[in-house]
């Protein structure tokens, strides 16, 4: 590598790009309780896989590169959801809403409860 080559891209390290997201968080509710409930009971840990499932697959859906909704992106850790959408437009904002309000139903049927904001 050139020298001149070098000096420029040291030059632009220092330099950050921000985008706009729309982020929405969302987590289980008692979450730490129900494992602590469940540590005896084979039944509650395996509710708990199957809900921890349904969140990896409706995940997995949303985040296929051929999906109707390739603004969003989602993310899970632990007992935490993140919706993320870069530079959101109002289209995008009421995708992510809404695919958010569905992800909540489906987690409710199952007996999961989340809370979280946008």
């Amino acid at each position: 590598m050139n020298k001149e080559k070098q000096n420029k891209e040291i030059k632009g390290l220092g330099k950050k790009s921000y985008q706009q997201y729309l982020l929405i968080y969302l987590d289980i509710l008692g979450f730490k309780e129900i494992i602590k409930q469940a540590k005896n009971d084979p039944r509650k840990v395996q509710r708990i896989m199957g809900t921890l499932r349904l969140a990896n697959r409706m995940a997995n859906e949303i985040n296929k590169p051929d999906q109707i909704l390739p603004a969003l992106k989602v993310t899970l850790f632990s007992d935490t959801i993140i919706v993320a959408a870069a530079n959101p437009n109002l289209a995008t904002s009421i995708i992510a809403l809404t695919a958010t309000a569905l992800f909540q139903l489906r987690m409710v049927q199952d007996g999961c409860f989340l809370r979280g904001a946008a």
